[in-house]
């Protein structure tokens, strides 16, 4: 908002201060004075944008009041006074004020009024209008009036310099007279409106004539006002204000309309190539809300050998054609039914049964009633990604078994010893419902369960009689090295092996070691990993014993659950016995166990 300097020329010192309150209000710089004197003391040292300028002053009044101040400053000026003459208002338009206010019950709405006015004036000075009069004389009072006001102002005398005129310049509103040399007014107001180019063009007719069918006929033909001459400058004004108004939000709202024209073009062409990208870069398809196939796009074919009429009218587990994706498809329907999206990886098969996998997201579409109307599903082929990741997987795996083999083959503790607590741990892990994330981590780290021995001297592992007290100790110190060894890995694998070595020897009676832990304290891959690792140590034969028989393990199990194991992992075990010696079979070092 501009920040203009206001000069009040006020007499009553209510009025005054009330007026210098809510122009400070409005940011103004604001200066008061109650006579004409001081008023004319003050102009001669500031200059100021807006005189406020009561009529009766003590020392002098009226329109020479006016002209008088008009001598000192250009400064705009605003009459504000009690006096309804309507000879002296229309004078004082003439010599060229800006408003001529009444001191009245509607004060507050005649501030608000002055404070308008003040900050259109710059606007104005890029509003152009357009006086086509065969009058000198009146094409120079409109400009006279309108010059008070700061607008750009044409002229031309006849229609066709009035025409030269709007094909050069940007013009506003136009100020018609009736009667030009060349052309009829009316003729000219029709061709204005029937010109796509000039029709929102607001146009006041100028008329001597108080003809009424004609001036009937010039607002048909979409005069936005009619003044009869000779007209009353503050109507005219206010007039010219109007139509200057409602112009520029005509122009506003057709900028706007372009602008959401020229916008919505280009989001739907962004939308378009959005569209196509994400289908040359995904595989697509559509299903309805029963969940039958629609649509599907080139890519899906490519991938799963399907061609487009194959695919149409089945479902995605029918041409998936693997139990691993039927066990994902229920979760899926289940959550997109629910107004869910999902993610997930799936594995599926192609037409001619090769495995590929996909990273997938199904997501439900809705009407503008917010009902699903179909289900869209994108996917991204990851299948080489997997294949490189399994690679990697594969060869930690491989690196874990053998570092575990090297701790064991320590302490003479050779052949598939690790091999075996691995598989013995990943059934138990499965019969105890762990989920499959935790049973594939356990299942991979539980090698490294003695991996802390490859710390401990010869003498001590491979001693073939009892260990004394003080070698047992330092025996026990194996838990301690392996958990130190992968403790702050981020790797998952890494960390539960962590796990795995530090509480595979702690016992549920709380008689263990590192910690002595006790019931539950005991990490679930640590109680899972004890009863295979004793398992195994008892039914192969060590450097420093033979192997149980089957009677004396399952007794020995029997009486440790509860006290060394976990006891409902021990009942599993127990109940599943047969599954243990089959697998200890199935990788035995020598002879199998019966």
């Amino acid at each position: 908002m501009l920040k203009y300097k206001i000069l009040i020329v006020e007499d009553s010192k209510l009025i005054n201060k009330t007026l210098e309150t809510k122009f400070t209000e409005y940011g103004y710089f604001c200066k008061a004075s109650s006579t004409f004197l001081e008023a004319k003391s003050l102009l001669e040292t500031t200059e100021f944008d807006f005189i406020i300028l009561d009529l009766n002053l003590p020392d002098a009044y009226g329109s020479k009041l006016v002209k008088d101040i008009k001598k000192i400053s250009e400064a705009k000026i605003f009459v504000l006074t009690v006096e309804k003459d309507l000879e002296l208002r229309e004078a004082l338009y003439k010599d060229g004020i800006l408003d001529y206010l009444i001191k009245d019950k509607y004060f507050n709405s005649s501030v608000k009024s002055m404070h308008k006015t003040m900050q259109s004036i710059p606007e104005n000075k890029t509003i152009a209008i357009l006086s086509i009069d065969d009058s000198r004389y009146v094409r120079e009072e409109i400009k006279k009036i309108l010059d008070t006001r700061h607008y750009q102002v044409y002229s031309a005398e006849d229609a066709k310099s009035g025409f030269e005129v709007l094909a050069t310049n940007s013009i506003n509103t136009i100020v018609l007279d009736m009667e030009l040399p060349d052309k009829n007014g009316i003729d000219v107001l029709r061709e204005l409106k029937d010109s796509k180019q000039y029709e929102n063009i607001p146009v006041i007719i100028l008329s001597g004539s108080s003809n009424q069918e004609m001036v009937r006929e010039c607002l048909k033909i979409g005069a936005f006002d009619f003044i009869r001459k000779p007209f009353n400058i503050e109507e005219f004004v206010l007039k010219i204000d109007m139509a200057v108004s409602l112009n520029k939000k005509d122009l506003a709202l057709q900028d706007k309309k372009e602008k959401v024209e020229h916008d919505l073009i280009e989001s739907n062409f962004l939308a378009k190539e959005y569209l196509d990208a994400i289908n040359k870069c995904n595989i697509l398809s559509h299903t309805d809300i029963n969940h039958k196939i629609t649509r599907v796009n080139k890519k899906f074919c490519e991938i799963t050998g399907y061609m487009r009429m194959e695919s149409i009218g089945k479902t995605h587990n029918t041409l998936a054609n693997t139990d691993i994706f039927e066990s994902s498809y229920d979760e899926i329907i289940k959550t997109i039914e629910d107004g869910d999206i999902w993610v997930g990886k799936l594995t599926r098969k192609t037409k001619s049964s090769e495995i590929y996998y996909t990273e997938t997201t199904v997501m439900p579409i809705y009407d503008t009633d917010q009902n699903i109307i179909e289900y869209l599903w994108m996917s991204s082929d990851i299948t080489q990604m997997m294949a490189m990741h399994n690679e990697i997987e594969n060869t930690q795996k491989e690196m874990i078994y053998k570092m575990g083999e090297i701790a064991e083959s320590r302490s003479d503790e050779v052949g598939n010893h690790v091999k075996r607590v691995a598989e013995y741990s990943k059934k138990l892990a499965l019969l105890t419902n762990l989920t499959s994330k935790d049973v594939h981590t356990l299942y991979t780290a539980s090698p490294m369960h003695d991996i802390g021995k490859v710390a401990i001297s010869d003498d001590i592992l491979k001693k073939p009689s009892k260990l004394n007290s003080e070698e047992w100790e330092i025996m026990k110190t194996h838990t301690n090295i392996g958990h130190y060894l992968f403790k702050n890995s981020k790797r998952p694998i890494l960390k539960a092996a962590s796990i795995v070595a530090y509480t595979h020897h702690e016992k549920w009676d709380g008689s263990g070691y590192p910690n002595g832990l006790k019931g539950e304290e005991i990490p679930m891959y640590g109680r899972i990993t004890a009863i295979a690792d004793v398992f195994d140590a008892l039914i192969s034969d060590r450097v420093y014993k033979k192997a149980w028989n089957i009677g004396e393990i399952k007794e020995f199990f029997e009486e440790n659950g509860g006290k060394h194991f976990d006891p409902h992992l021990t009942k599993i075990f127990l109940n599943n016995f047969d599954l243990f010696i089959n697998l200890h079979n199935q990788y035995k070092d020598d002879v199998a166990v019966v």
